[in-house]
């Protein structure tokens, strides 16, 4: 019943509903069968029934290109990145690719025991999550051959993971998908872990954060905006946006959102998000050692590290995109004071290095 009402809902806004407005634009379109998606950088990837594509979003006119197709019925789903390899879930061969970003040549494997589902991924620095069924676990990415540990069980249906801080967040549905919540759990407490409800809402698809706003997509036709750190306020409601999203993702101030059911054809559009979380950004410890946590910003916004010398240029050290737990290694800089600058329009923050 939830897939008819899904279905009748998509195909009345999908061939009806042609317009866009002025914070909505088309980015790519005429994808079979999309499934999700997943930004590195400049780089987006979409998962598709039988292959993974990617398109570059800076470009002119995006082209997807395939990256890896092929496998029995495969259906690849949700995917994640950590430096060079892009992980994907193949739901129904019951296994998770390693991919190399830079040959596209799967490298290694995960193989799920008892041939079940793949509902779920996510990566928190060398950790991969990933959900089967009602259950949770993680493996170390540098020793995927290495059993499993469980993180979580008893969890309803379980897909859409997202890491944030010390979190893992996820979209939990009643074995007869009667009803859905977000949970979360914390990925720092003793195993296994106990999940907390933090949302009750109907039929939510995907969810994705701008910095502390948690923007949920649902088959109800609308997307929403949650300020985790005030759950008690309502949320916000994006305005004018058309349709229903199988997945979001985030680039900056733009949000990417991926359109498609069945054997309809998809499409990716680019909403501009209108609320600047960078008053919101903190960048601490401060004096830091190893690493710097960036708190409150976009996911996958760009950032540079740079010293300035006297009567020297500046220098940029250090550059990237910001993953999901927010993160910057700065192990190997020397002693001193360097600024942190995020995204296009260069927020800057001053940090120390013991």
């Amino acid at each position: 019943m939830k897939y008819l009402k899904i279905i009748y809902i998509f195909l009345i806004v999908f061939f009806f509903n042609t317009i866009l407005n002025a914070q909505t634009t088309k980015v790519v379109t005429g994808i079979q069968y999309p499934n999700y998606l997943m930004l590195n950088g400049d780089d987006l990837y979409i998962s598709q029934y039988d292959r993974i594509s990617k398109i570059n979003i800076k470009a002119t006119n995006p082209t997807p290109k395939t990256i890896i197709q092929g496998g029995t019925y495969p259906i690849y789903g949700q995917m994640a990145v950590s430096g060079d390899f892009l992980y994907a879930a193949i739901q129904n061969e019951h296994k998770i690719l390693k991919i190399s970003t830079k040959t596209f040549a799967a490298t290694d494997s995960i193989t799920v025991d008892n041939r079940k589902y793949i509902s779920g991924l996510a990566l928190n620095n060398n950790d991969l999550y990933y959900a089967v069924r009602g259950t949770i676990f993680k493996v170390d990415i540098n020793a995927i051959s290495t059993n499993p540990i469980t993180v979580a069980t008893g969890l309803g249906n379980t897909s859409k993971l997202v890491i944030k801080g010390n979190y893992l967040y996820m979209i939990e549905t009643t074995s007869d998908y009667s009803s859905s919540v977000i949970s979360r759990l914390d990925i720092t407490a003793p195993l296994p872990a106990t999940t907390t409800e933090i949302i009750s809402m109907d039929d939510p698809l995907s969810m994705v954060f701008y910095g502390n706003k948690l923007i949920v997509s649902s088959a109800a036709d609308r997307i929403q905006e949650y300020d985790i750190t005030n759950l008690s306020k309502a949320p916000k409601t994006l305005p004018s946006v058309p349709s229903i999203f199988l997945d979001l993702a985030i680039h900056e101030s733009h949000l990417y959102l991926l359109e498609g059911f069945l054997d309809i054809k998809g499409r990716i559009l680019k909403y501009q998000l209108t609320s600047d979380p960078s008053t919101n950004i903190s960048v601490y410890p401060n004096p830091a050692r190893r690493v710097i946590n960036i708190s409150g910003a976009p996911q996958g916004i760009n950032y540079k590290i740079i010293k300035n010398g006297l009567n020297q240029p500046p220098l940029t050290l250090l550059n990237g995109n910001l993953k999901d737990n927010n993160q910057i290694d700065v192990g190997r800089l020397d002693t001193g004071v360097y600024t942190l600058s995020l995204g296009d329009n260069n927020n800057n923050f001053r940090f120390i290095k013991k």
